[in-house]
């Protein structure tokens, strides 16, 4: 006899034997030799002699794989269930195999290429990877820059750098790191020249405006003579508030006597000109009268 297919050994015909069976050649030739071939069909323990065929295990658990180890025996190969193989460490699932990807639990150090269409887990990076890794780039729509240099990666992702970038004009420069202030100008229609036909130019003092009754009425300065906000130069300052007000602003106050610094004053021919400051005179103190 051999074992079954499930493995159990059963003895060759004519055993077991009863007591007083002669002994005969051909009964324990027969039964030894039996033994022998499902001796030499067992596994060696000392590793002579490989399997002949598939070896089959216990499913095994994750406290208890079906491949462990005699010193460490919750850390080995179990089978969990369908299509689903998985490596346990000290109890603890460690690497999970299944059609669809590798789930490994920690961390991954690899001294050589890693090649996969994609890397995902929930807070899943890589860290310490060169660039000389790197086969291709990763796209932008996936997460990467596609790119492999930090300038490339800025231009893609459209991202400034620190201030001393070549590139990009950083923010918090205010334009000063442009490279040429003449040209960014001449891009912007703005011109250091005065004949700008857009903008005004702040040397031109608002005179090159296209239109100055137009930009009186937008700031609210009219030009009629009728404004309540503004003296009309036209006016020669009599649309102000208050005369008395103003002469005192500008320090000529009212009185008796009024300093004159400088006056051309003609009589008419046959006439004798006289200056007065009397209210006598049909005036007011401070008032100048000039008669012929």
């Amino acid at each position: 006899m051999s074992r079954n297919s499930s493995g159990t050994y059963s003895l060759p015909g004519g055993n077991p034997v009863v007591t007083g069976t002669t002994i005969s050649s051909t009964w324990g030739n027969t039964t030894l030799s039996d033994i022998a071939t499902e001796l030499t069909n067992s596994l060696d323990r000392s590793g002579r002699g490989a399997m002949l065929a598939s070896l089959q295990l216990f499913a095994g658990t994750v406290s208890s794989p079906g491949l462990n180890f005699s010193l460490e025996s919750t850390s080995g190969l179990y089978r969990a269930g369908a299509g689903d193989v998985r490596f346990s460490l000290l109890g603890s699932d460690l690497v999970k195999l299944t059609a669809a990807l590798v789930t490994v639990t920690g961390g991954i150090t690899a001294s050589a290429t890693i090649t996969a269409a994609t890397f995902s887990g929930s807070g899943a990076s890589l860290t310490s990877l060169p660039v000389a890794a790197l086969v291709g780039q990763v796209a932008v729509a996936n997460g990467g820059t596609a790119s492999s240099t930090a300038a490339g990666a800025r231009t893609s992702l459209g991202v400034t750098a620190t201030g001393a970038d070549t590139t990009y004009a950083f923010r918090a420069n205010n334009l000063s790191d442009l490279a040429n202030v003449a040209t960014a100008r001449s891009n912007l229609g703005v011109t250091a020249t005065g004949a700008d036909t857009t903008y005004a130019f702040r040397a031109n003092n608002l005179s090159d405006l296209a239109n100055a009754a137009t930009a009186r009425s937008n700031l609210g300065v009219t030009a009629t003579g009728g404004d309540a906000t503004y003296a009309f130069r036209a006016n020669n300052l009599s649309d102000l508030g208050s005369a008395a007000t103003a002469r005192n602003n500008l320090g000529l106050t009212g009185g008796t006597s009024v300093d004159i610094v400088s006056r051309n004053i003609s009589a008419k021919a046959g006439t004798t000109k006289t200056l007065s400051t009397s209210a006598a005179s049909g005036g007011s103190d401070g008032d100048i009268w000039y008669r012929y």
